[in-house]
């Protein structure tokens, strides 16, 4: 197999000392020889920054980085900044990959001349025990915007829009970085990646391994209001991105995600209540804008009932009709 290209692997690193030896070593032990792998401590206090320099010791393709507590995305521009792969994969390290998953997404985008490539991806316990898996029924060679509508209006098979699992060109990076202090940072820019490429290749192929675990960001209760504020952000930046791209159907999908993030997080009382005022603007401004004849009757009745009563209307209408 000719390896010609390197490839660049990136890991942000905090604090996740229990996963990480096996996260490294599936990196390490790739078939796919011609790879660097970076990894970035951002500013870890347990035994993350030895296990990280131990490795290293023993294989000169790994680079450590340290940096001051700052965030996954400072750590992963930081790697990006340093890169020098022709292609770029993220792995999170608390994850692992399958010995040749860099080998398969490597050769796919060399075989039909892509910018990117996805494999399909198994949810694991910390236990290694497999709870659900998504990948593509077949490969398939797609356009950015066919990515794009399939995942946004399509059977969720495939993981489009996060950073993992992937391989992307170098050169879709430029211009290009994670938005600091944000949640959901990979949502935020993989739309603007996509856009940049001009093949996407989707793998029959399962070479990701994403771990469930309680320590995770994304189960910390204490961040949940700043995780709804961002949410809500980004979809309304993402709704003006398809607007000036003239992706309109895509438009109009994130318009009804964003009015099903509102009420369905006023259903469960999870707006903040900082939030709550705006949160009721945006849904009637975004009401008003939505494209109504293009959905079916049931979500369209559903969305004016929330709009006219308010939540607590919607619940009376729902038991009723019950």
């Amino acid at each position: 197999m000719e390896q010609e290209d390197l490839v660049t692997i990136i890991v942000p690193v905090y604090n996740t000392a229990k996963f990480l030896n096996q996260c490294l070593h599936s990196i390490l032990r790739q078939t796919y020889k011609n790879i660097e792998l970076i990894v970035i401590d951002d500013g870890s206090t347990d035994e993350s920054v030895d296990i990280c320099e131990e490795i290293q010791r023993n294989d000169q393709r790994i680079s450590v980085i340290h940096q001051r507590n700052s965030g996954v995305s400072v750590a992963r521009n930081n790697g990006v900044d340093v890169a020098k792969g022709e292609w770029i994969i993220f792995v999170d390290s608390d994850d692992f990959i399958d010995l040749e998953m860099v080998e398969k997404l490597y050769n796919a985008v060399k075989k039909y001349d892509a910018d990117y490539a996805v494999c399909g991806y198994a949810c694991v316990s910390e236990e290694q025990k497999l709870i659900k898996e998504y990948v593509s029924e077949k490969e398939m060679v797609i356009s950015p915007s066919e990515a794009l509508k399939m995942h946004y209006l399509g059977k969720y098979t495939v993981n489009y829009v996060t950073q993992w699992g992937k391989i992307m060109r170098r050169n879709i990076w430029e211009n290009l970085r994670f938005t600091q202090n944000i949640f959901y940072e990979d949502l935020e820019i993989m739309p603007k990646l996509l856009l940049k490429c001009n093949k996407i290749v989707v793998l029959n192929y399962i070479g990701y391994r994403y771990v469930q675990r309680e320590g995770s960001i994304m189960h910390n209760e204490k961040i949940k209001d700043k995780c709804y504020e961002d949410a809500i952000k980004i979809f309304l930046q993402h709704i003006l991105f398809y607007k000036e791209h003239d992706l309109d159907e895509i438009k109009e999908a994130n318009i009804r995600l964003l009015l099903d993030k509102i009420l369905t997080s006023d259903l469960h009382g999870t707006i903040p209540i900082a939030q709550t005022d705006y949160s009721r603007r945006v849904y009637q401004e975004y009401y008003q804008m939505m494209d109504k004849e293009k959905i079916p009757l049931i979500q369209k009745t559903k969305y004016w009932i929330y709009k006219t009563f308010g939540v607590k209307g919607y619940r009376l209408l729902s038991m009723i009709k019950k």
